[in-house]
């Protein structure tokens, strides 16, 4: 209590705007793109991660300083009372609610009195951003908030009104605002992730900021780290913990990352009762029942009381979902056996009441002594590190080459796929096939294609690199007779002198791409011999402009505008002037960079860990190991794997 009265008083200290955000689903994600947009303009506080409980936003609000210029922080609640409490603390100005849904509903009597608890952190808020196609909070919001609405609306409704048009090859979305309208491209396809894009787009319009920056910047806006978790699991399994909570939405939510993921294996569920939803237990897994089958579930484990209502459900609908029920974790456990998992995508999904993590760790491959572990969520922090240093528009190629560098190509795909990569690119032809069986549908170049392989590329809709007039004849001789269309890129020797074409060789380049037009140039590259050391910049000046000749004279030839591409992981930071279209992002990805302002930003992928079996002391001149090549100048204590 004295704290909250502490930082109360903290928060009296400054005059400035605070976002106040609570919702359902939603909070985090829209303040953390908040900030994305807004943070070259102004100098944000915001709520760390997910920090919106009675004690996260107290930590949160305690991080103002006479510094900031505004305040973003979330708020969340699961009982009546407790939104009051926060209200005093945060103080917002401006509120965005998101989503009213089942979570937590538990807590309060009905829909109507979560929604009056949430809504109050808005009681003395100037202004408030909402979507009325939620038509209860609307009707709320406009019987009892006095202050300034701005409502928005995907059906023509609102303040500020939206429209989405999806296509192969983009999603915009269409802002009508009352005075002018604008147009953007977005980085992301989900339903969720599109309305949170909207709050986005209302709030910073409401800070006047130019349509032009708004258009740019959430064209760039980078993933937020999910809490789930990826691993390898038993029998040649791979396993997805997401045991943090449970509640409709959320679930649907994980179905989706589930289906997503899945590289062709069955589909598991391990799920425990749904906390705090509110409803009708018949009604709330009847809903769940038809999600299971949206998604092909093959096999349903559930954990608890209440979700034992699912096998019946499931019978009525006729579905061919596998099932079986546990009263608990320990009671899953006691019945454990790991043959009865093969070759499966295996979603663990539940409360943390339930303690599914006990039955994460039973699925979970066993540990070696001896073992690489591979950090997947921070691979995705190093994708939004360098997500953030490009220019609006600039694509990302991740390299996925040898295994994707030890941390296994499958699995890294699967993830840069799901957080919205826009090029993969491996060493040889048969990692891209693994690629394509793996399920993986973003599109490949391959480094090193030979004579022999160059069919599978027709086969598997690989895109080669080109960098000599032989292999270009060799693919010509083999295209397929009808749809022989593939796309293909275009390697140039700028100072590398590894492989590349050179100048002298683009007037027969040139010719044979004319005479097979059935060849699609989708990009033109080159490799700066070495972008990463300042004592060569010169050179690597010298290579661009021999790229831009060299690339001029193609294009314009052609009458083609592909991708342009110079930029490995080290030269993202260091020559933002050549990002072009886009970048190859490869060591980077996993925590290494031969800049240390950025490095310093990395977090490690790849951590190499053994278990030490003995620890031991041993005299001076004694000797360890095979061939007495170690040995001992004083007394020294050793550790055995």
């Amino acid at each position: 209590m004295r704290f909250r009265q502490l930082v109360s008083h903290h928060r009296s200290l400054f005059n400035i705007p605070i976002v106040g955000i609570t919702g359902s689903n939603g909070k985090t994600i829209v303040k953390e793109w908040l900030f994305q947009v807004l943070k070259d303009d102004f100098n944000i506080v915001r709520s760390p991660r997910s920090y919106n409980s009675q004690i996260g936003v107290p930590l949160s609000v305690w991080q103002i300083n006479p510094e900031n210029n505004l305040g973003i922080f979330e708020a969340g609640i699961s009982q009546k009372g407790e939104m009051s409490l926060l209200e005093r603390i945060i103080r917002p100005n401006i509120g965005i609610f998101t989503y009213l849904g089942d979570a937590h509903d538990a807590g309060f009597e009905n829909k109507h009195e979560k929604l009056a608890e949430k809504l109050a952190l808005f009681e003395h808020c100037q202004t408030l951003i909402y979507c009325l196609d939620q038509t209860d909070v609307d009707q709320f919001i406009q019987e009892n908030y006095k202050g300034k609405i701005i409502s928005w609306s995907l059906n023509g409704k609102g303040i500020v009104n939206f429209e989405i048009f999806k296509s192969d090859l983009s999603i915009r979305i269409q802002a009508n605002f009352p005075r002018e309208c604008f147009e953007v491209v977005v980085p992301f396809t989900d339903q969720a992730s599109l309305m949170n894009i909207c709050h986005v787009i209302v709030a910073t319009y409401h800070f006047n900021i130019a349509p032009e920056k708004i258009i740019s910047r959430i064209s760039s806006l980078s993933s937020i780290v999910m809490r789930v978790g990826i691993k390898e699991g038993i029998n040649n399994c791979m396993l997805i913990d997401d045991t943090y909570n449970a509640d409709f939405d959320s679930l649907h939510i994980a179905l989706q990352f589930l289906q997503q993921q899945s590289k062709n294996l069955k589909n598991t569920l391990v799920l425990s009762d749904l906390l705090q939803s509110g409803i009708l237990a018949d009604t709330l897994y009847n809903k769940v029942a038809k999600l299971l089958i949206k998604y092909n579930i093959y096999k349903l484990i559930t954990i608890g009381t209440e979700s034992e209502r699912l096998g019946k459900l499931l019978d009525v609908l006729d579905s061919h979902v596998l099932y079986r029920h546990f009263k608990s974790s320990k009671s899953f456990l006691q019945h454990f056996h790991s043959s009865d998992f093969n070759q499966e995508t295996i979603l663990v999904k539940g409360a943390r009441d339930f303690q599914l993590e006990d039955i994460v760790r039973s699925l979970s491959k066993r540990s070696h002594k001896t073992a690489l572990h591979v950090d997947l969520s921070a691979l995705i922090h190093n994708l939004n590190v360098y997500a953030r240093l490009l220019q609006p528009n600039v694509k990302i190629m991740a390299m996925v080459k040898a295994s994707a560098y030890g941390a296994g190509s499958d699995e890294i795909a699967k993830l840069l796929q799901y957080h919205n990569v826009d090029y993969l690119c491996v060493a040889y032809t048969d990692e891209g096939v693994e690629l394509r069986k793996a399920g993986i549908h973003l599109p490949i170049m391959v480094l090193n294609s030979d004579e022999s392989t160059l069919e599978l590329a027709y086969q598997y809709n690989l895109e080669p690199e080109i960098y000599s007039l032989g292999l270009l004849e060799a693919l010509i001789k083999q295209m397929p007779v009808a749809n022989g269309q593939l796309g293909v890129h275009i390697k140039l020797d700028t100072g590398m002198n590894r492989l590349g074409y050179q100048a002298p060789d683009l007037d027969q380049l040139i010719e044979r791409l004319l005479e097979n037009p059935q060849l699609i140039v989708k990009s033109i590259f080159t490799h700066l011999a070495a972008s990463e050391d300042p004592n060569e910049d010169s050179f690597t000046h010298l290579q661009f402009e021999k790229f831009q000749d060299m690339t001029n004279k193609i294009t314009t030839m052609l009458g083609i505008e592909p991708l342009l591409h110079v930029l490995n992981t080290s030269g993202i930071g260091r020559f933002k002037q050549y990002q072009l279209n886009m970048v190859r992002l490869g060591i980077g990805l996993y925590g290494y960079d031969a800049n240390n302002q950025i490095s310093n930003q990395l977090k490690t992928v790849h951590t190499f860990k053994a278990t030490v079996s003995q620890v031991k002391t041993i005299a001076a001149n004694e000797t360890v190991g095979y061939g007495r090549r170690g040995k001992t100048d004083k007394v020294a204590v050793i550790a055995n794997n």
